[in-house]
């Protein structure tokens, strides 16, 4: 029953438009919680239901380890499978966690169980520096009048509807029509509200013009043939769009010392002058004896840099963690990069609008997102290469989790991606435009600066932070027979 909840929970992921999945895919892991004579066989339930879904929307790190860090098939599949045991433990909790209260206060435990849920997400956002890819909430990313609930309390708010429905529905099966009938209508009250905040957004005001270059350059530049070429196909690129107030380049391997290398320097200048307009560009930067993945703006007559060094790096990807006590995967690590965290959020200025940039992984980082918002981003901007991935899931589903960072803080976001998918979303969530996967292309739309703070803005993660701390009280309840 564990692995049918993981099998629909995979199936309701983007790209697919079965986002209504999510409404009944933790229906047979609560029918197994029921059921389970003890609290551990519950989790192994949490485990099976964990493994599948992650199985299914990680499956992509086998083939980078294989494409890229030149190890066998069976060292990569190995590896994602420690992987996905590792993010399986979080189903496994919520399975074990729920048992125990159900153990203990059996006429409310399904109650419980959507904010249970919900506080293992938030867990695994930032245990061991997170990885909250995937969360159920995503599951909305095509159902925009439940998405709005975002805006309250983050993808995690929506995470909550959806297993709510789910819970609502298992307990209408076991004939608690009240708690059933109350879950279920509370959803729906919220996606009535939901779909009455589209009308709302985006809201009027003076606009930017924002260009996309997405180069599809090759993932790794091994020669300074293929750098001049690749430079050359992002100045054509950009010379294609018509008008600009900013210009933003993807995450690629194209750019290293901005200030430093003359061939960079005058390359990105001369497009921004022919552009009439500065271009935010991404830049391996070497600071001492730091190298930093950044973002820099480049202007056609400034001589000033301004550069956010990118502060939540990718582990295994960006540094190694553990670094000492993980020699013995030496052949893996040695294709990982070294590159050390930004120290401080930097908002840049165009046109008098100060805006955010996240550097791709970090997009997915739902409160990290906000603090830029607090810091005055009237508009937000991502940087990608998932180039790595090829044609997987992990594209669109990465374009999907980077829309809810639009609708949590009602802020048009800008996503800039070296082969795809790249776009502009508003604040409601709404694609203003995209690309396709594999396309070589640029284009540039509209975007409407915004100083409005919504509720999850100003929350600080208030909700997922509340989710947990009830869970970890319930939990600790059953220890202690209170």
């Amino acid at each position: 029953m564990g692995a049918l909840s993981g099998a629909l929970m995979a199936a309701s992921m983007p790209p697919l438009p079965t986002g209504l999945v999510a409404f009944v895919s933790l229906v047979p892991l609560l029918a197994a919680v029921a059921r389970a004579h003890r609290p551990v066989h519950a989790a192994l339930s949490g485990l099976a239901c964990g493994s599948v879904f992650f199985a299914g929307c990680t499956y992509w790190v086998a083939l980078v380890l294989t494409n890229y860090g030149r190890v066998s098939m069976l060292v990569a599949v190995l590896v994602t499978m420690l992987f996905v045991l590792y993010l399986a433990l979080f189903p496994m909790i919520f399975a074990w966690a729920v048992r125990r209260v159900k153990d203990r206060w059996a006429a409310i435990w399904l109650g419980l169980a959507p904010f249970v849920w919900v506080g293992t997400e938030h867990l695994r956002t930032w245990l061991f520096t997170g990885f909250p890819w995937c969360l159920l909430g995503y599951s909305q990313a095509s159902l925009l009048p439940v998405a709005q609930v975002a805006s309250l309390g983050g993808v995690y708010a929506v995470s909550l509807l959806a297993a709510m429905v789910s819970a609502g529905l298992f307990a209408l099966y076991n004939r608690q029509v009240g708690l059933g009938a109350c879950a279920i209508a509370g959803v729906a009250l919220f996606a009535a509200w939901g779909r009455l905040q589209l009308s709302s957004y985006p809201a009027a005001g003076s606009s930017l013009r924002i260009g996309v270059v997405q180069p599809c350059a090759p993932p790794v530049l091994a020669s300074l043939e293929e750098t001049a070429a690749s430079m050359d196909r992002h100045v054509r690129l950009t010379r294609e769009i018509p008008s600009a107030d900013l210009i933003v380049w993807p995450e690629n391997s194209l750019v290293r010392d901005v200030s430093q290398f003359r061939f960079f320097r005058e390359n990105i200048r001369a497009a921004a002058s022919g552009a009439r307009a500065p271009i935010l560009v991404n830049s391996i930067e070497e600071v001492g004896p730091d190298v930093y993945n950044s973002s820099v703006l480049v202007s056609p007559a400034n001589e000033e840099y301004p550069r956010y060094d990118k502060m939540h790096l990718v582990p295994f990807g960006e540094y190694v963690p553990l670094k000492s006590v993980l020699r013995f995967a030496g052949k893996v690590l040695q294709e990982v990069s070294d590159f050390s965290p930004g120290q401080r959020r930097v908002l840049f200025e165009v046109a008098g609008a100060r805006f955010a940039c996240a550097i791709c992984y970090e997009i997915i980082y739902p409160g990290e997102v906000a603090a830029f918002v607090r810091d005055g981003a009237v508009f937000l901007v991502t940087q990608s290469n998932d180039s790595w991935y090829g044609n997987t899931v992990m594209p669109p589903q990465h374009n999907a989790m980077a829309a809810f960072r639009a609708i949590e803080n009602r802020r048009y976001l800008v996503r800039a991606t070296n082969s795809g998918i790249s776009s502009v979303v508003d604040p409601a969530g709404r694609v203003v435009t995209s690309t396709r996967l594999g396309d070589a292309t640029a284009f540039a739309a509209e975007v409407r600066p915004s100083r409005e703070f919504s509720p999850y803005t100003r929350s600080h993660d208030a909700f997922a932070w509340a989710c947990l701390a009830l869970s970890l009280a319930a939990l600790a309840a059953t220890f202690l027979r209170l």
